[in-house]
Order: structure tokens, then C-alpha cells, then sequence
């Protein structure tokens, strides 16, 4: 076997990066005794085995500092024995991937229950729809006869006050009912003594109501010289933020805290820029009502439908608001692109986008697991010991 002479360091330990079938390395130890340490290699493939080469002859070095030892080759055990280990730690080096696995607990969504939770979106884009469509209304609506404007106005905010006081009673109930594990019996006596809880919440109602009627002339004149340029490009732009950061999460009954201050103050700009385009004080007022009611109390009804998972009414709530939105762009503002626009993004969002998105996680998405993974439990085992633990 054709060796190398041994390469001498200096005082400092310079290490030579020849990487052969032998490495030899010569040291000083403590007392200036020199050593010489001469380990068999196989020749190198890769950088990473180079590096488990140079660490392996670096421990040794630290190992041996304080022994008077001196290893030559194959005709020493201890060199052999950390050869074996050398070979030992590449083969388990080059076999680290062998027990790579990929998307073995890969769990694969239900199409129907992913359009199903698509339905937040598409409701909240409806939303937003219905509210610009309310207010090009205002803002056309020319009224002439027996009835003008302020008569006009007031039956508008009493038809709100008529809308609005059901969901809130809808949502105060649930809201108990899911709170309180009551039998069937007891549930109607239950809901007969929430009738002073709810005399509170329309107590609430109109004072909120009296403090938007009192605020309405300062926020119609916030906005009052801005263009019409600005206004249509901070519609959308503020509109476009209010869907990214909508709490989806608690619309569709994964949480108790509604968490989107974020998507409310942009509504809440929106409205204050619709109400500095209207005429009077009065509309302003209306269009701030409005966008209470869509954007702060609607999201309520519906996490505690969905909530309850009563999902008939949460689909029924949907098509209702694409019914009324579809029947204005018809009847109203004629716009037949409108209405088609309108129709395809829905279409899109609730039926298109489930697609895609299943099949993307079919297709593209890789979850790799291995033996160097923490333990973890199967969903369907640990359901079965929670019920087991629960029944013991």
C-alpha cells in the first residue's frame, strides 16, 4: 500500500486539506513531545465526507493530546477501529434519505366542505357588493312627488331598525344556547328569559344609532374636496384590504374573538368616503347605518350559525344576499356586465377556487417525514382514546 510521508504542522495546528487514501497529521503536544498520528481514509466523494474525515481526525487529535501514543496505519487496532467507525458514520450518511417519506399522512380536503368554508368569502364579497350598490342608489335616487327625500330616508332607517333587531335577537340567542348545555325542555324556558338581555341589546342599538345621527354631518364633510378620481381608487384599494384581512376565522366559527380591526376601519373609511358624496346629512347617515349592520353585526349571525354548524341557514343567508344583490344590478342600475362580473367572481370563488386548491395540494404539495420527526399521533387514534378516556 503506497503511503505519504506525514506532513509536519506548526505550533498553530495548520491541518493539510490533501484528502487521500491516507491522512497523516503531526502535532505538538503539551510538553513540545512530538506524535505522529497516521489514520487510513478511503478516497473522498463529496465535500460532507470530507468534512466527517476532517472532524473525525480533529477528535482524534483532542482524544490522544495528553497520551504518548503514536498510530501507524492499519499495523495499530485503535486506528483501525476508527477507520470502521469513519466507514460506519458514511454509510449511515449516505443512507440518512433511505427512510425519507413523503406525503405519507398527507390529509386530502373534502371538495364539498372546502367550498363549503369558500361560502365566508363569497358572502363577504357579496357584502361589499350590496354596499356600494346601496349607495350608488342614494346617490341617484332623485325622489320627486308626495314623498321626498327626508319621508324617503326615514322609512329607510326604519326598515333597518325592522332588519336589523331580528339578527340581533338570532345572535343573542344562539350565542346562549351555545354558551349553556341545556336539554330540549328546558331550551324554550331558557330563550323565554332572554327577553331583558335583548331589551338591553336594543337599548345599546339606539344609542349607537343616536351617535351616528349626531356624527354623520362632521364625517359627510371629512373627505369633501377630494376628487372623484381619489375617492373611486381608495374605494377599491381600502375595499381590496377589507377582503385580505377579514376574520374568516371567526366568520366561520373557529374562534370566539372577532379580530379584524383592521378590515372595520377600512369599511368605516369607505363609508366616511361614500357619505362626503351624498347631499345630505341625512344619507350620510344611512350609508354609516348600512355599514354597521354589513360589516360589524351580519359577521356575528353568521359565526354563530356556523358555529352551531347549521349549515342550511348559512347557504340560505348566502343565496339570499346574491338574489338581492343580482335583483338590483338587474332592476336598478341595468348593467348587464355588472351582473355577469358579479355572477363569474362568485362562481369563482365558491366553486373554481376549492379546485384549484385541492388540486394543488394533490399535485404539488410535499410533506416530508422521517425517523428524526417528533411523535406523533393519528387523528383517528386519538379520537378513539379521547372517547374512551371520556367514557372511563
Amino acid at each position: 500500500m503506497n503511503r505519504r510521508k506525514p506532513v509536519q504542522s506548526s505550533h498553530h495546528d495548520d491541518h493539510s486539506d490533501d484528502y487521500s487514501e491516507t491522512i497523516t497529521q503531526q502535532c505538538n503536544s503539551h510538553h513540545a513531545s512530538e506524535r505522529e498520528i497516521t489514520v487510513p481514509m478511503h478516497s473522498t466523494k463529496n465535500s460532507s465526507q470530507k468534512l466527517l474525515y476532517k472532524t473525525l481526525i480533529e477528535n482524534l487529535k483532542l482524544n490522544n493530546q495528553n497520551n504518548n501514543i503514536s498510530l501507524h496505519g492499519e499495523h495499530d487496532q485503535e486506528a483501525k477501529t476508527l477507520d470502521q467507525r469513519t466507514m460506519t458514520l458514511l454509510r449511515n450518511h449516505q443512507n440518512f434519505l433511505s427512510e425519507l417519506k413523503i406525503n405519507q399522512d398527507l390529509e386530502i380536503y373534502n371538495y364539498w366542505d372546502t367550498s363549503k368554508e369558500c361560502l365566508a368569502l363569497a358572502t363577504q364579497f357579496t357584502c361589499c357588493c350590496l354596499f356600494c350598490l346601496i349607495f350608488f342608489l342614494i346617490y341617484e335616487w332623485e325622489p320627486s312627488g308626495k314623498f321626498q327625500s327626508f319621508e324617503i330616508m326615514a322609512i329607510i332607517i326604519l326598515f333597518n331598525f325592522v332588519f336589523i333587531l331580528p339578527f340581533l335577537y338570532i345572535h343573542r340567542t344562539l350565542r346562549r344556547s351555545s354558551e349553556v348545555n341545556v336539554t330540549d325542555e328546558n331550551v324554550s324556558s331558557h330563550q323565554s328569559m332572554d327577553i331583558p338581555s335583548f331589551i338591553s341589546t336594543v337599548f345599546n342599538w339606539i344609542i349607537v344609532v343616536l351617535i351616528l345621527l349626531g356624527a354623520s354631518p362632521i364625517l359627510r364633510t371629512l373627505t369633501l374636496l377630494y376628487s372623484q378620481d381619489t375617492i373611486i381608487a381608495l374605494v377599491c384599494l381600502l375595499f381590496t384590504i377589507h377582503l385580505f384581512t377579514h376574520d374568516y376565522y371567526f366568520v366561520n366559527g373557529k374562534t370566539e374573538k372577532f379580530n379584524c380591526y383592521l378590515s372595520l376601519n377600512c369599511v368605516i373609511f369607505i363609508s366616511a368616503l361614500f357619505a362626503s358624496r351624498l347631499r345630505h346629512s341625512l344619507d350620510a347617515f344611512v350609508i354609516l347605518l348600512v355599514a354597521i349592520e354589513l360589516f360589524l353585526l351580519f359577521p356575528f349571525v353568521r359565526h354563530q350559525l356556523r358555529k352551531n354548524d347549521k349549515t342550511l341557514p348559512y347557504v340560505t343567508i348566502y343565496l339570499l344576499m346574491t338574489c338581492i344583490t343580482v335583483a338590483v344590478l338587474y332592476y336598478f342600475v341595468s348593467s348587464v356586465f355588472l351582473l355577469f362580473s358579479f355572477l363569474v367572481v362568485n362562481i369563482i370563488l365558491v366553486f373554481v377556487m376549492p379546485y384549484l386548491f385541492i388540486f394543488s395540494q394533490i399535485h404539488y404539495k410535499q410533506v416530508l417525514t422521517g425517523p428524526w420527526d417528533e411523535a406523533s399521533i393519528n387523528p383517528i387514534e386519538y379520537e378513539k382514546i379521547k372517547n374512551y378516556l371520556i367514557a372511563e
